[in-house]
């Protein structure tokens, strides 16, 4: 079978636009994200390694194998999973952005000692966990002096951790003023702002990071600035779309030519990113991602667009080989 790769490139204003909110809690995260509804969906799907550059520079390469649905299909666009949550922290403009992740994880000796009446059962999730939204959710189960304080040392212990990675930053174009200082004054403790601080301090689907935070102090002073007529302009998206891509995953993975379950889904996609997106993001660093596949971890932003022609002479050349689910 013939493998192909095929290269689509859009622009970012034409398949995001951006809506702004009344009274920000944040100033400059007042604007919603949203996905332009274009019948793009097939050139995007599953599967690929894409790029993404700004004002024609390298700044992020990623992959996309896909959802692993019921059918035991790959779906799902890539803007749509993938380039959406990126450009939440690429530009730090939208109210959903979170500078901490979701992953605590509470201990049911000291959630029990919340409660008021100690042989209630303590809310968890399918997966057995206890978590911050399960635990505000069903807040009348506990005392209510108690609660409040563990979630108030539980918040002021993240505001901690955002102020330790993201303070000591260089305060590149007052966005430490702009943006952390009043992340670290949201009053976790107070009603009206707890949604506000569970999405922000603490939660959330679309989780910066410092390397992406950097990115963005650099074209602060005009980032800060854009609005719904220019909030995307710079962004190109390249994405290798591979072509044939289920005729070059081996037999021990599939089941009458479908992937067979989810164990050998996550094994094709550690293959897929070993061998195409580690290996780009080691040899053109861009500085969006982290650091720990990098060659150089030193932050610049100096590759240019000619790396579209490289990174896609590399790809075609590994995918016509074929051999990249061994080891």
């Amino acid at each position: 079978m013939t493998m192909k790769i095929r290269p689509y490139i859009f622009l970012g204003k034409d398949l995001f636009f951006a809506k702004k909110i009344k009274d920000p809690r944040i100033n400059f995260l007042d604007f919603d994200l949203k996905v332009k509804e274009k019948r793009i969906d097939e050139k995007l799907g599953p599967s690929g390694i894409y790029i993404i550059l700004f004002k024609e520079k390298l700044i992020y390469i990623g992959s996309w194998l896909g959802d692993y649905n019921k059918k035991r299909e790959l779906s799902n666009p890539v803007h749509k999973q993938r380039w959406r949550k990126h450009l939440y922290t690429l530009l730090n403009r939208f109210k959903t952005i979170s500078y901490n992740g979701n992953s605590h994880k509470f201990k049911k000796i000291e959630i029990n000692e919340l409660l008021k009446d100690k042989t209630r059962q303590i809310p968890i999730s399918k997966n057995q966990n206890i978590t911050l939204s399960l635990l505000l959710k069903n807040k009348d189960i506990f005392d209510k002096i108690k609660f409040s304080k563990f979630i108030e040392n539980f918040y002021s212990n993240k505001k901690k951790l955002i102020k330790k990675k993201y303070k000591t930053l260089e305060n590149k174009n007052n966005i430490i003023e702009d943006i952390i200082d009043p992340i670290l004054k949201i009053r976790c403790s107070d009603e009206n702002e707890e949604k506000l601080a569970k999405q922000i301090v603490f939660g959330g689907s679309y989780v910066t990071s410092v390397n992406r935070f950097k990115f963005v102090s650099e074209y602060w002073d005009e980032i800060k600035f854009r609005d719904e007529k220019n909030m995307f302009d710079d962004f190109l998206f390249c994405y290798f779309k591979f072509e044939n891509f289920l005729g070059s995953i081996p037999d021990i993975y599939l089941k009458n030519r479908l992937i067979k379950d989810l164990d050998s889904k996550k094994k094709i996609n550690e293959a897929f990113e070993e061998k195409f997106e580690k290996k780009l993001i080691y040899n053109f660093n861009p500085p969006a991602n982290d650091d720990n596949h990098k060659s150089d971890k030193t932050f610049k932003i100096n590759q240019n667009k000619s790396s579209i022609n490289e990174i896609e002479n590399y790809l075609n050349k590994i995918y016509n080989e074929e051999d990249f689910f061994k080891k």
